[in-house]
């Protein structure tokens, strides 16, 4: 794997929005906080495995990949080879089974082995041995007014967008994760619509956590908030990105840009926080097609790192000791591309 040349932040596609990606012209760094973007090449691996993943995270020294189909939902590699171990998971009431084929998995740094995946309002973690899948528990998770499946960042507590008791703003809630309590909560940057379908949100944030500390990216307006959750507080430390309040995107047309600039994917290694930021235009069905990626990596006090251009145009990745698993949501899952970002 290759880096071949610096290139000038702002030399980045036109098509990106203005919001997310214009620099100030005064420091010569983006809105990100980034001077230069560094191109970087990927090494591809095959899958022979038929398997189309739903949700996929990584846990240790293994690559864990969530489908809907089959007998067994969850297939699982070694890395750095993304060699194939085994098939696992299975949807029923015994002890190393969940009650259902669409589970959640949890967004956050394992080193150990273990990993999360919540549905029917429970918490389930198993270790991902060398062998086979280990239940490891399962508690209930108390969800309060969160519209969907949430996403724990710790075993204790809970963070996620929801709407509040007014129905007319959204707010980033931190609970207790077994009472459903709020702790805190601080303005959101997501956009609810009660009009529509009984309620609809645009630009949710995508969680990540790393320890006591949390990021919210909202993927839509490229903006990235660095919180420290560990007193029970969402303290702000940080933030990158767009600053327009929710209450002043509500008559933005997100889906309907024919192209423009997404956050697709956050993910972390216990060490930095990568973002995927892709580049789109609609199809003729209406669909966001790829165009091109780059991801920025950010250590975990909010300070930017590095700015990379993939040669790829992906959408989805994980990262692992300090490589990034890419691979394109939209096609057949046939081989993942692999980065080595070398920072």
């Amino acid at each position: 794997m290759k880096r071949d040349k610096l290139i000038p932040a702002f030399a980045v596609l036109a098509i990106c929005l203005a919001a997310a990606c214009v620099g100030d012209s005064q420091s010569k760094t983006d809105a990100n906080g980034f001077r230069e973007t560094v191109e970087l090449r990927a090494d591809s691996v095959a899958i022979r495995e038929i398997v189309q993943p739903r949700r996929y995270a990584v846990s240790g020294d293994k690559m864990l990949l969530l489908s809907n189909k089959g007998d067994s939902l969850m297939h699982v590699y070694r890395l750095p080879a993304v060699e194939f171990l085994y098939k696992g998971l299975r949807v029923g009431n015994g002890p190393d089974e969940i009650p259902s084929a669409y589970p959640e998995m949890v967004n956050r740094y394992q080193q150990d082995g273990l990993f999360s995946i919540t549905c029917n309002g429970m918490l389930f973690d198993f270790t991902a041995s060398d062998t086979g899948l280990v239940a490891r528990g399962m508690k209930r998770i108390g969800q309060g007014r969160t519209h969907n499946s949430p996403v724990p960042p710790a075993d204790s507590l809970l963070v996620k967008d929801g709407i509040n008791a007014k129905w007319d703003a959204v707010l980033l809630y931190l609970r207790d994760m077994v009472t459903g309590r709020v702790l805190d909560s601080t303005a959101s940057q997501a956009v609810f619509y009660p009009e529509r379908n009984g309620g609809y949100y645009e630009n949710e944030s995508w969680g990540v956590q790393n320890g006591g500390k949390y990021a919210a990216v909202y993927p839509e307006t490229g903006r990235i908030e660095f919180y420290d959750i560990s007193a029970g507080k969402l303290d702000l430390k940080k933030a990158w990105g767009d600053r327009t309040p929710a209450s002043e995107l509500k008559d933005t047309d997100f889906y309907g840009r024919k192209k423009g600039c997404e956050y697709y994917e956050s993910r972390t290694d216990g060490k930095y926080l990568y973002v995927m930021e892709a580049y789109y235009e609609l199809d003729g069905q209406g669909e966001r097609q790829v165009k091109a990626s780059n991801v920025l990596v950010y250590d975990w006090d909010g300070n930017p790192v590095r700015k990379y251009r993939l040669d790829k145009a992906v959408n989805s990745m994980m990262a692992a000791d300090g490589k990034l698993y890419a691979f394109d949501w939209n096609a057949d899952f046939e081989k993942l591309y692999v980065y080595d970002p070398d920072i």
